[in-house]
């Protein structure tokens, strides 16, 4: 699964590994228990999630696993009267950080992100992804960093998702190497190196343009 590195040039936001993450704490707060996905973000039809609740539930349907989806987030949407479809509404920033670290993996089914937060957060606090494929930045963060993958099609959303949920080995394996793409790429530090090298390369490029 490695993909040889690639020079970083991008920009983005800091972000820091979370700092006392319990698994143990978000399921006894929330009363969740087994093997659970995690959605984060607007509960919204730009987001793509009214396919992801179908994938999910076509999912349930016809493996049969002990499986639930936890959203986080604004909804805008009608949920479905499903009870392995758990909706909290908005967390606090150490809950959502709690949830991270015990979800098996996070799921982005939105086709058009810029970036994708809670992908870098997920990996931050090592857990794997699945995103996508249709959103071609994502897709991309994930084939540099190999901490997830990807599906376009309900069949192919249901043979990765067993896949990831079937190793607990290449979940780990994937979390891990997130958590090092996000070390390596996206720490503050990191970042604001990255934007006062450009600031220098246009002022290199335009003297006495920048600083006016």
């Amino acid at each position: 699964m490695c993909i040889r590195d690639r020079p970083n040039t991008g920009t983005g936001v800091g972000i820091k590994p979370p700092d006392g993450a319990s698994a143990a704490r978000f399921r006894q707060k929330y009363a969740i228990d087994g093997t659970f996905l995690l959605y984060v973000g607007r509960i919204h039809e730009s987001k793509n999630v009214p396919e992801l609740l179908d994938y999910f539930q076509r999912y349930r349907r016809q493996t049969g696993d002990a499986l639930k989806l936890v959203l986080i987030g604004k909804s805008d949407l009608m949920l479905p009267d499903d009870p392995d479809i758990v909706y909290l509404g908005f967390l606090p920033d150490a809950d959502k950080q709690d949830a991270i670290a015990a979800a098996a993996l996070v799921v982005l089914p939105s086709l058009y992100e810029s970036l994708s937060m809670i992908t870098l957060e997920a990996w931050a606090g090592g857990t794997p992804v699945l995103v996508n494929e249709q959103c071609e930045v994502v897709k991309f963060l994930c084939r540099q960093s190999n901490g997830g993958l990807y599906y376009r099609t309900h069949d192919e959303f249901t043979a990765t998702l067993q896949r990831m949920l079937g190793s607990d080995a290449l979940r780990q394996q994937m979390g891990a190497q997130g958590r090092q793409f996000v070390i390596r790429h996206y720490r503050p530090e990191v970042v604001l190196r990255h934007y006062t090298t450009l600031l220098d390369a246009a002022r290199r490029n335009h003297p006495g343009v920048i600083d006016r």
